[in-house]
């Protein structure tokens, strides 16, 4: 929201299919990271929609750099990311198969927790 304020991320509560409940918990856990919709959609498989950061750049750069090839390491093609740039801004798509919304949930927290180990490393070696 553009109010011309400085602001901030802040977890909230809301309400989302059961059958995303887990996924879009776990992908929570990446401060800049914000859900705009889910739903479970049944035989067509789990849909998140997010945004990452502040701008295109910084969404491109998670979902290309670090999480889609992560992701693709970890669950192959039970999961898959597209980028697209709708008028009210860029968005990724994250497509789970039926079937696997909870294996692709702890993926991701498998991911997250990878993320905070290697950045507490580089912290104590100086490299950040």
């Amino acid at each position: 929201m553009m109010s011309g304020h400085q602001q901030t991320s802040v977890m909230v509560n809301v309400r989302v299919d059961i059958g995303v409940a887990n996924l879009v918990k776990a992908l929570s856990r990446f401060p800049e990271l914000m859900t705009l919709e889910s739903c479970e959609r049944g035989k067509e498989g789990a849909l998140v929609i997010f945004n990452y950061g502040t701008n295109w750049q910084q969404l491109v750069e998670f979902v290309f750099s670090f999480f889609g090839p992560q992701l693709a390491k970890y669950v192959g093609d039970d999961a898959g990311l597209i980028v697209r740039l709708p008028p009210s801004g860029p968005v990724a798509d994250l497509i789970v198969r039926p079937g696997a919304t909870e294996r692709v949930s702890a993926a991701i927290r498998d991911i997250f927790n990878s993320k905070v180990a290697l950045t507490a490393k580089r912290l104590e070696v100086g490299i950040i």
